[in-house]
């Protein structure tokens, strides 16, 4: 769920504006389900913006009676912080010529634009830290060098933009996007392995031990745009 707000009328902002921040997990259950549940709440640019639910939300929606059991919390809001974006002006050639070779060999086949410059190695770990899955290998190899770019006309996600969805096969992190598909780890996940995810299906179309063969799959996809 994200929160909007009016541009004319906006909310007060925390101290602690980066681009985007987890602030804190809330752990949670209802009477009728034996299961734990979780809801994550991030903040953008120092407002509350999206409150991550689990994959049963809708079963729960309509609940009256939520008892919650804890709040874990990841960033201080206190704490002044401004994330400035990344700037275009300094992405090209240059950051181009320091992609890994999987990054040089799909670029024969579709070209590769808009290469952003890499996050700080403390801002890597902080976001690496806050996501619960091991990420391909040769996709740290990428975001050690660069923060994302354009390929074809599917998005790679550096670390800043990485996101978590919930379908009913469970969650998952968002690493490339192209039109309905999605490339993503599954949280948990201990391998290093990425599925493809289709926006008409719930659960994951295919897995791949590697983000490069990931990534050539959704480039080749013909059902999307």
């Amino acid at each position: 769920m994200n929160l909007y707000t009016l541009k004319h009328k906006p909310p007060p902002r925390f101290p602690n504006q980066r681009l985007e921040a987890l602030w804190c997990t809330v752990h949670y259950r209802v009477p009728h389900l034996p299961e734990r549940l979780k809801m994550r709440i991030y903040l953008v640019r120092g407002t509350v913006f999206t409150l991550a639910f689990g994959r049963v939300y809708r079963q729960i929606a309509r609940e009256t009676e939520v008892h919650i059991e804890r709040v874990v919390f990841h960033a201080d809001v206190m704490e002044p912080i401004y994330e400035p974006l990344p700037s275009l002006e300094s992405a090209g050639t240059d950051l181009r010529e320091s992609l890994p070779a999987w990054c040089t060999a799909l670029g024969r086949q579709w070209a590769i634009e808009r290469v952003l410059p890499p996050l700080s190695d403390k801002e890597q770990q902080r976001r690496l830290q806050a996501t619960e899955a091991a990420l391909p290998t040769d996709y740290l190899e990428l975001v050690r060098v660069c923060e994302g770019f354009q390929i074809g006309d599917a998005v790679v996600l550096g670390l800043s933009e990485v996101r978590e969805v919930w379908l009913s096969s469970g969650a998952y992190y968002l690493l490339a996007e192209r039109g309905g598909g999605f490339l993503g780890a599954a949280e948990g996940e201990r391998a290093g392995r990425v599925v493809y995810l289709h926006h008409e299906y719930s659960e994951p179309c295919a897995v791949f031990d590697a983000f490069a063969a990931a990534l050539e799959h959704l480039l080749t996809r013909a059902e999307l745009p």
